[in-house]
């Protein structure tokens, strides 16, 4: 492209055509790359008791393409309907993976992947701590936290502070703070259109 002055020469229409389909292209490959080579975070739920909080946390796994991993006994049916209504129908989209018990899921871990257990009271602060592309975000059960025989898997434990006068906070905004804070750490918020 020549430049006179100030003002470049306009590319001719075949050259514009080119230049445009090159950039999308270029963008396409990008986001292959991206797809194919990197790996995502994923969100574990031990033993999860109430359906709608499990179905928040399946519509926020289908919104960031996240695996969600629940492991049984569950305190509810998949087909429930309040399960269903608080993921509405975006249960097509979420990458459900359902395990028959903690030792099962731990059997197919790769080696390197770091389980980055919350508690409320204990741990890293979740915001100090630095996530890797394929952390495992474990999140217990609502009523009970995770047991002691479940945090002895731990790789790191995190915690969302809390200084007002409750026990913790929702299951399904505890969620959606440790993954969103994960994306933004690897650098996956803004970078996905």
């Amino acid at each position: 492209m020549e430049v006179r002055g100030s003002n470049p020469r306009p590319p001719t229409t075949a050259r514009a055509s080119l230049w445009k389909f090159e950039i999308r292209t270029l963008t396409l490959s990008k986001f292959q790359i991206r797809k194919k080579y990197r790996t995502l975070p994923q969100i574990v739920l031990f033993e999860p008791e109430i359906p709608p909080n499990t179905g928040t946390i399946a519509r926020l796994c289908a919104a960031t393409n996240t695996v969600l991993n629940l492991i049984e006994p569950l305190g509810f049916s998949l087909e429930n309907k309040y399960l269903k209504r608080a993921g509405l129908d975006y249960w097509p989209h979420v990458r459900l993976k359902v395990w028959e018990n903690w030792d099962a899921f731990k059997k197919q871990l790769q080696p390197g992947q770091r389980l980055i257990m919350s508690s409320a009271r204990k741990g890293q602060l979740y915001s100090d701590f630095s996530y890797q592309e394929d952390d495992i975000i474990v999140l217990g059960p609502e009523t009970r936290g995770l047991p002691a025989h479940i945090l002895e898997d731990a790789s790191f434990l995190v915690r969302i502070p809390i200084w007002g006068k409750v026990r913790s906070l929702n299951l399904a905004n505890a969620a959606s703070i440790l993954l969103y804070e994960a994306y933004r750490q690897l650098s996956f918020l803004g970078n996905l259109y």
